[in-house]
C-alpha cells in the first residue's frame, strides 16, 4: 500500500477528530450487516478500505485490524495485561464489490485466528521488516462487559481519549454502552499527517460509511469521497478566466511592436542587430516569396536554419504567409528531420544550401541563393485569425516515432497572456534565447519577448559547453560563452531546465553573470530542492520561477515562484498555479477527483490545450478528451501531481516512473529531491532496479558535489593502492626485474581464469599503446604511474625529456632498470610520489603527459578530474593528455557477467549467477568510467577529446571492455555531419562489409562510418540480458546454450575494419561512438598522408 499523504514535522503529534455519525446511519449499518450475515466490524473495516483506495491512491490495500487475543481459558478474563494484536489485512479493490470486501474481511478474521496472539512486532522481525502498516481499524464493543457504574457507584459518562500509538492513522469505532449508538474517532500523528488532510478524513469516513450501508454492491471505484465542498474548493483554485481577443495571432503582435517601436533593437546574435521594423520587413519579403512557391493559409512549412536572425525571421514569414512552421533543428540525425519533414508534408522548406539535404518538401527556399531582398516589405494578406496554426511541433513518443503537435494561434496569445501576468514582460527587457526551436520553450524565448518591444539576445547552438570564457579565448567562442552574453546585453530574464541550470550553478562565473536578472525560469525537469538552495543562496535578488507544461496545451501550463526559505525543506519544489485561461485537475484511475493532499494522474483544460497530434487520430483521442464538467477538451498528462491544501500544485513524476518496493507504492524522483538536498550532492538519479529473488530495490546515481570526498580518504586509498603495489613487484617468485618484457607482464592476471594473460597478446596490447602514444609526436612526456617502465622503455629514446612518476618506489627502481644496468640518462627523471606533483610542474608547457592503466587505481572522480585539470594545464594548448585503458562503466555489468559465467557450475541457478553478477557490481573496487565523464570534462575545458577502442587481435577484458582517451592536441578536427554514413544504411542483410569495403574504394577524403556493431560485444551483452530474465528453472548451463544463439552475423570484428582499411591504402581509428548505444562503434576513414 502506497503511505498516506504526509507532513513534515519531527517530532509525533497526535490529535483525535471525532467523526460525526448519525443514529440513522448507525442503524442503516446495524440492518446492513444483518442482511449479509456479517458482525459490524467487518462493515466499518472495509469502509476504512475505501477511505486507504483513495487518499494512498493504491488498489491493493495493506492495513491492520486490532484483535483480541485474551486468553479462553477459564478465568482468562481475569488475567491483567493488554492483549490486544494488530493483524495485517490484505484487500484488493480492483474487481471487488464493497459487498465483496467486508466477506473477505470476516473470511480473513476467521482464517487468521488461531493466529491472532501472534505479535506484530515479531511479524515484521521475522519478515525481515517487509510488512509495515501505515493504519489499523479497531472495533469496540462493551456492551456484555459493561458496568454502567464503577466500583464507587459513579456513573462513567465518557470513555474515548487519544490513542498514543505508533501508527500514522488509528481508526476507532465504539459501540458506546453509556450514550448508545456508533461512534467514531480517528487518532492522527499530525507529524506524519497534513493537518489539512486529517480534518477531511473525518467527512471520508461519513461518506464511506454510507457507501457500505447504502450500495453494497458498487465498486470501490465508484465510492465518491470529495465532497461538494471540496470541488468548489479546487475550482476556485482554477478560477483563472481572463478575457482575450482569440483572433488575435502572434505575428500580429509583433507586427503591432514594429509600428510603434519600429526602431527599437529586436535581436542581437553575434554582433549582428536587427530592428523592430527590418525584422517585420524581411519576414513581409520571406513570406512573400514563400506565397509565390505556393505556400497557402492552413500549409505547413519546415524552417531547418542555424541559431540567428534569419531563424527568426523565418519563423514569422512562415506565420505571415498563412502557415504553420515545422521547426527542423539543423543538428538533429538526418533520419529524423527525414521523418519529421515525411509525416508532415511540407509544402515548402527553408533552409541554407548547406543545410540538411534530401528533406521531402514541395518547394525548397535556400536562404543564401534565394533573391529575397528584392521582394516587396509590404505585408502578405492571408486573412489568418487566431484558430489557424501557428506551428507544428514533434516530440518523441512511448514508442520512439515522433509525433507532431499542432499549436494555433490562440493557444499562443493566450500563453504569452498568461506569462504576462505570471512573469512580466516589457521594452526594458534583455531575454536569453538558449533553447533549440524543436522544442517549445523556445517560443517563449524567441516570441513572446517581440510581442513587447523586448531584446531577444539569441544563443549559439551548444551553449552547455560554453559557459565562461575559457583563458586566452579571446575570439567569438569566449564573447559568446554564457556569461560574456549575459553581462554584454545586460540579460534579464533566461529560461531553461533545471540541467542547464545545475551546469551554471556548478560554474561560479557563469552563475554570478545572472546576478543582474530579473527573473530566472526552470521547467521541463523536476527542480531538485538542492539546486534551489545553490541557486537562490548565491542569487538572492533574482526570482526563480518553476515552469511546468506539456507541449500539447503550449510550453508552460503552471507557474510557482519559488519561496527560497520554505521550499527545498518541504523536499518537493511545487509547479505552482494554473495560468491565465488554464484549469487543472488531479484525477484517480476512474476519473473522479483526486482529495487534496493525494496524488492523482494531471488533466489540463482551457485555452492552451492545442489542436491534437498531426495524422495521428486515434492517438489524439485517447490523450485528448471530453472535459469532465464543462465544453471543450481536456488533455492527459501522464504525469502524477497532488494538491496541496494552500492551492499549489505538486509534481511527483511519471505515472508510469511509480514503482512498488515491499508492497509500497514509491516515487523515485521524491527520493531524487531528498537525496538533491545534500550539500554535497550535485546532481542525482534514483532507478527502481530488480533483485535476483524477483522484488525490487533502489538505485540511487549521485553525481558529486565539491567536497564530498574526504581527503584524508583520498591520500589513504592511494597510499594503499602504492602499498600492494610495492608488494607486488617485491615478490621474488613473480616481481618484474626490468630486463625481461614477458617477465613484467606477468603481474596482469585474467579476471577469467587468474592465471597471468598470454605475453603475446600483452605484447600487442602494449605495443598499441605507445604507438598512440607516439602519434602524438611528444617532446617532453609526463609518465604519471611509469610502473615498472612498459611505456618508459619504448619511449624514452626518442623524447627530449621524460619525466617518471610512481607511489612504488619498487617500481621507480624497475623502471630505472628497463633502461640498462648503468644509471639513468640524462634527460630521464624518476619520482616517487602520486599525481598531485603534476601541480609543481609550469603552466603551457607543451608535455605530453600518460596516465596509462592506472586511473582504475584513483579514489574517485573527483581526484581525476583534479589530475586531468592538472595535466591539462601543464600540456597546454600544444600537449596532448593521453589516458589509457579505462575501465568502461558502461559495460562494467557485461564484464562481470562473462567471468561469472566462466567459473559458474554449469548447474549453478540463472538467479544465483544474476545474483553474483549484481555482487561483483555492487563490489567493484576499482574506478571505472563512463565514455561520457570524458566528453563533458573535455567540454568543460573547452578541449577536443578522441576516445578509441583498445586495439588488439586478441578476444580478452583488455580489448572487449576498456578503451582510450586523448585530449588536447593532436585530436583531429571532428568529421563533418555531412560525411558520416551509418552502418545500417549500407547495403547488405546481415553483414555488411561488402558494403563498406565498395563505400572505401569511392571515398578517400576523411569520413565516419557510425554504429557499427562490435562482434565481441555481441554475447557480453546478450548475456546481460538472459540473465535479467532468467527463469526460477533454468541454470548456468542453459544461458550458455542461449548464448549460442547469439547472432554474430551481423556484427563485425573491429580488427577486419583495420584490415579492410589497410587494403584500400586507408587509416582508420575505432572510436567510441558519441551516441548511448552500447556495443557499437565507429570508424574514421582518412587516407595515409593526411593522417596526423
Amino acid at each position: 500500500m502506497g503511505p498516506l499523504p504526509g507532513g513534515a514535522a519531527p517530532a509525533p503529534r497526535q490529535r483525535a477528530h471525532e467523526v460525526p455519525l448519525s443514529p440513522q446511519l448507525a442503524e442503516r449499518l446495524r440492518l446492513r450487516a444483518v442482511e449479509e450475515a456479517l458482525p459490524l466490524k467487518s462493515l466499518l473495516a472495509t469502509a476504512h478500505v475505501a477511505v486507504l483506495h483513495r487518499v494512498c491512491g493504491v488498489d491493493e490495500v495493506v492495513t491492520g485490524v486490532v484483535s483480541n487475543g485474551r486468553l479462553e481459558e477459564e478465568g482468562g478474563d481475569e488475567a491483567i495485561g493488554v492483549f490486544l494484536n494488530t493483524l495485517p489485512l490484505r484487500v484488493d479493490t480492483r474487481t471487488a464489490t464493497l459487498r465483496d470486501a467486508a466477506h473477505a474481511v470476516f473470511a480473513h478474521e476467521r482464517e487468521s485466528s488461531p493466529h491472532r496472539r501472534y505479535p506484530y512486532m515479531r511479524m515484521q522481525r521475522d519478515l525481515g521488516d517487509a510488512l509495515s502498516l501505515d493504519s489499523y481499524v479497531n472495533f469496540m464493543d462493551f456492551r456484555r462487559q459493561w458496568k454502567v457504574t464503577g466500583p464507587t457507584g459513579a456513573l462513567i459518562l465518557d470513555g474515548v481519549g487519544v490513542a498514543e500509538t505508533n501508527y500514522p492513522l488509528a481508526v476507532n469505532f465504539l459501540y458506546d454502552p453509556v450514550q448508545g449508538g456508533l461512534r467514531l474517532w480517528l487518532d492522527c500523528d499530525e507529524s506524519l499527517l497534513d493537518a489539512d488532510l486529517c480534518a477531511r478524513l473525518t467527512g471520508y469516513y461519513q461518506r464511506a460509511l454510507e457507501a457500505v450501508a447504502d450500495t453494497p454492491g458498487a465498486g470501490f471505484a465508484d465510492v465518491t469521497l470529495v465532497d461538494a465542498a471540496e470541488r468548489a474548493r479546487v475550482a476556485r483554485w482554477n478560477d483563472t478566466a481572463v478575457t482575450y481577443d482569440r483572433d488575435l495571432t502572434v505575428h500580429a503582435l509583433i507586427e503591432h511592436q514594429a509600428r510603434v517601436e519600429g526602431q527599437r533593437v529586436a535581436l542581437v546574435h553575434r554582433g549582428q542587430s536587427v530592428r523592430y521594423a527590418q525584422l517585420d520587413a524581411r519576414a513581409n519579403q520571406l513570406a512573400s516569396l514563400l506565397k509565390d512557391r505556393g505556400v497557402r493559409r492552413g500549409g505547413r512549412v519546415g524552417v531547418s536554419l542555424p541559431r540567428g536572425p534569419e531563424l527568426v525571421i523565418a519563423l514569422l514569414a512562415v506565420m505571415k504567409a498563412g502557415a504553420a512552421y515545422v521547426p527542423l533543428d539543423p543538428g538533429y540525425p538526418q533520419n529524423r528531420l527525414e521523418f519529421i519533414a515525411s509525416d508532415a508534408d511540407l509544402d515548402a522548406l527553408v533552409s541554407l544550401s548547406t543545410g540538411p539535404a534530401g528533406l521531402p518538401a514541395r518547394a525548397v527556399v535556400h536562404l543564401d541563393t534565394a533573391d529575397v531582398a528584392s521582394r516587396s516589405t509590404a505585408p502578405v494578406r492571408v486573412g489568418t485569425d487566431g484558430h489557424d496554426t501557428a506551428y507544428v511541433l514533434y516530440t518523441s513518443g512511448s514508442t520512439g516515432r515522433p509525433k507532431g503537435t499542432g499549436v494555433r494561434h490562440h493557444n499562443v496569445v493566450n500563453f504569452f497572456l498568461g506569462m504576462d501576468a505570471r512573469i512580466g514582460c516589457g521594452p526594458e527587457d534583455a531575454v536569453l534565447a538558449l533553447t533549440s526551436v524543436s522544442f517549445d520553450i523556445s517560443v517563449l524565448e524567441l516570441l513572446w519577448p517581440l510581442t513587447h518591444g523586448a531584446r531577444v539576445v539569441i544563443a549559439n547552438e551548444g551553449l552547455i559547453n560554453n559557459l565562461v570564457r575559457a583563458p586566452g579565448a579571446d575570439g567569438p567562442e569566449g564573447d559568446d560563452a554564457f556569461a560574456e552574453l549575459c553581462r554584454r546585453h545586460g540579460v534579464t530574464l533566461t529560461q531553461s531546465t533545471p540541467s542547464f541550470l545545475a551546469a551554471v550553478a556548478a560554474e561560479p562565473a557563469a552563475l554570478a553573470a545572472l546576478e543582474g536578472a530579473r527573473a530566472v525560469l526552470v521547467g521541463g525537469e523536476i527542480l531538485p530542492a538542492g539546486l534551489v538552495d545553490r541557486v537562490c543562496s548565491r542569487l538572492p535578488r533574482v526570482r526563480l520561477f518553476n515552469m511546468y507544461g506539456p507541449t500539447e496545451t503550449t510550453v508552460w501550463s503552471t507557474v510557482h515562484e519559488v519561496d527560497a526559505v520554505k521550499d527545498p525543506r518541504q523536499g518537493v519544489i511545487p509547479i505552482g498555479q494554473p495560468i491565465a485561461n488554464t484549469d487543472v485537475l488531479v484525477l484517480d484511475a476512474a476519473r473522479e477527483p483526486s482529495p487534496i493532499g493525494v496524488a492523482g494522474e494531471l488533466w489540463i483544460g482551457g485555452e492552451g490545450v492545442s489542436l491534437g497530434y498531426h495524422r495521428r487520430p486515434e492517438l489524439t483521442a485517447e490523450r485528448f478528451v471530453p472535459h469532465p464538467s464543462r465544453p471543450g477538451r481536456m488533455y492527459r498528462t501522464g504525469d502524477r501531481a497532488r494538491w496541496r491544501a494552500d492551492g499549489v500544485l505538486e509534481f511527483l513524476g511519471r505515472v508510469d516512473r511509480q514503482v512498488k518496493i515491499r508492497g509500497h507504492r514509491i516515487e523515485p524522483d521524491e527520493v531524487e529531491g531528498v537525496l538533491s538536498r545534500h550539500p554535497q550532492v550535485a546532481s542525482v538519479a534514483v532507478v527502481a532496479a530488480a533483485r535476483a529473488n524477483g522484488g525490487a530495490e533502489l538505485i540511487a546515481f549521485v553525481s558529486p558535489g565539491p567536497g564530498l570526498l574526504d581527503k584524508g580518504a583520498e591520500e589513504a586509498h592511494v597510499q594503499r593502492w602504492g602499498e600492494v603495489w610495492e608488494n607486488a613487484y617485491t615478490d621474488p617468485e613473480t616481481g618484474a626485474r626490468g630486463q625481461d618484457l614477458d617477465r613484467d607482464f606477468s603481474g596482469w592476471l585474467s579476471s577469467y581464469t587468474g592465471e597471468p594473460i598470454p605475453p603475446a597478446q600483452m605484447r600487442e596490447w602494449l605495443g598499441h599503446t605507445v604507438e598512440r602514444v607516439r602519434a602524438l609526436h611528444p617532446r617532453t612526456l609526463v609518465d604519471v604511474g611509469v610502473g615498472v617502465g612498459l611505456v618508459l622503455r619504448h619511449l624514452a629514446p626518442h623524447v627530449e625529456r621524460y619525466l617518471g612518476l610512481d607511489v612504488s618506489a619498487a617500481a621507480l627502481r624497475t623502471a630505472a632498470a628497463s633502461l640498462g644496468s648503468g644509471p639513468l640518462p640524462s634527460h630521464v627523471t624518476l619520482i616517487h610520489g602520486d599525481a598531485g606533483h603534476l601541480s609543481t610542474l609550469s603552466t603551457d608547457a607543451g608535455h605530453t603527459v600518460v596516465i596509462n592503466s592506472v586511473i582504475q587505481y584513483f579514489p574517485g572522480t573527483e581526484y581525476l578530474t583534479r589530475v586531468l585539470d592538472e595535466a591539462a594545464r601543464v600540456s597546454g594548448a600544444k600537449g596532448a593528455v593521453f589516458v589509457g585503458d579505462v575501465r568502461d562503466l558502461d559495460l562494467l555489468e557485461a564484464f562481470h557477467a562473462s567471468v561469472q559465467l566462466h567459473k559458474a557450475p554449469a548447474l549453478m541457478p540463472a538467479r544465483d549467477l544474476a545474483s553474483a553478477v549484481a555482487r561483483q557490481v555492487a563490489a567493484e573496487r576499482e574506478l571505472c568510467l563512463s565514455p561520457s565523464f570524458f566528453r563533458e570534462h573535455a567540454a568543460r575545458l573547452h578541449r577536443p577529446v578522441r576516445l578509441e577502442l583498445k586495439r588488439g587481435h586478441a578476444v580478452n577484458e583488455l580489448t572487449c571492455f576498456r578503451y582510450d582517451v586523448t585530449l588536447g592536441h593532436g585530436v583531429q578536427a571532428p568529421v563533418p555531419a555531412n560525411a558520416s554514413v551509418a552502418w545500417d544504411t549500407l547495403p547488405g542483410d546481415g553483414d555488411r562489409s561488402e558494403g563498406l569495403a565498395r563505400l572505401l574504394q569511392a571515398r578517400k577524403g576523411p569520413f565516419r562510418v557510425t554504429g557499427i556493431p562490435n562482434r565481441r560485444l555481441v554475447k557480453p551483452l546478450q548475456l546481460v540480458r538472459l540473465l535479467h530474465a532468467a527463469t526460477p528453472a533454468q541454470t548456468a548451463w542453459d544461458v550458455e546454450r542461449a548464448l549460442w544463439d547469439a547472432d554474430e552475423t551481423r556484427a563485425v570484428e573491429p580488427e577486419a575494419v583495420v584490415a579492410l582499411a589497410d587494403r584500400h591504402g586507408l587509416t582508420v581509428r575505432l572510436e567510441v561512438p558519441t551516441s548511448a548505444s552500447t556495443g557499437t562503434f565507429d570508424a574514421v576513414f582518412e587516407l595515409k598522408e593526411q593522417t596526423r
